[in-house]
C-alpha cells in the first residue's frame, strides 16, 4: 500500500469551494466570498464539510438587481478543481460568456488546453508557491456584491492567496 504524503492529496481534505496549502498553519481555507458551512466543524478542525457562498449569485435571482451582474476574481497559483467540462472552439472571451451565462457555473479557466468550466461545487483546489510552474489562473464567479470596488474592471478582479 501506498500513503499519501501531503494532507491536500486526500480527495476533499478541504470540503467545497475551498483551497489547501501544505505551506499554510492551517491547510484550509475558503476561498473569497465563502465562509466556513459549519463554523464549530471548521474550528475543531473538520474541515471537509467546506465552504457556502456569502452572497447569493444575481444569476439565481433571474434578473439583474439595481443593474449588477455577477463578476469574476481572478486567482492564480493554483492547481484546478477536479472535473472540468472542457469546452471546445472557445476564445478567452467566449469560455467568460459561456461561464457567466450558465447559472450552475461556478469557474472557468482558459490556458493552452482551452476552455474548462465547473458546475456547482468546486473541490481539490490547491494554493501553490509562486514557483511552483504547475500553477494557473482560474477565474471564480462571485456575486458582485463581493467586490469592493466599483470602477471599471470588465467584470474581473485578481487575487493571490496567500499561506500564512
Amino acid at each position: 500500500w501506498s500513503q499519501l504524503s501531503q494532507q491536500c492529496e486526500v480527495d476533499a481534505y478541504c470540503g467545497a469551494f475551498s483551497s489547501c496549502s501544505q505551506k499554510a498553519l492551517r491547510f484550509c481555507q475558503c476561498l473569497p466570498g465563502f465562509e466556513p458551512l459549519s463554523i464549530e466543524n471548521w474550528n475543531a478542525g473538520d474541515m471537509s464539510g467546506g465552504c457556502a457562498r456569502k452572497a447569493p449569485l444575481q444569476c439565481s435571482n433571474k434578473s439583474e438587481a439595481n443593474g449588477k451582474k455577477d463578476q469574476f476574481l481572478w486567482i492564480s497559483k493554483v492547481r484546478l478543481p477536479v472535473n472540468p467540462v472542457i469546452l471546445q472552439h472557445r476564445g478567452a472571451s467566449d469560455c467568460k460568456s459561456a461561464c457567466l451565462s450558465n447559472c450552475s457555473c461556478s469557474a472557468y479557466a482558459y490556458g493552452s488546453d482551452g476552455c474548462s468550466v465547473w458546475s456547482e461545487d468546486l473541490f481539490n483546489v490547491e494554493q501553490l508557491t509562486n514557483d511552483d510552474p504547475d500553477g494557473r489562473d482560474f477565474y471564480l464567479k462571485l456575486a458582485d456584491s463581493e467586490f469592493l470596488s466599483r470602477g471599471k474592471n470588465n467584470g474581473i478582479a485578481s487575487i493571490v492567496l496567500v499561506a500564512w
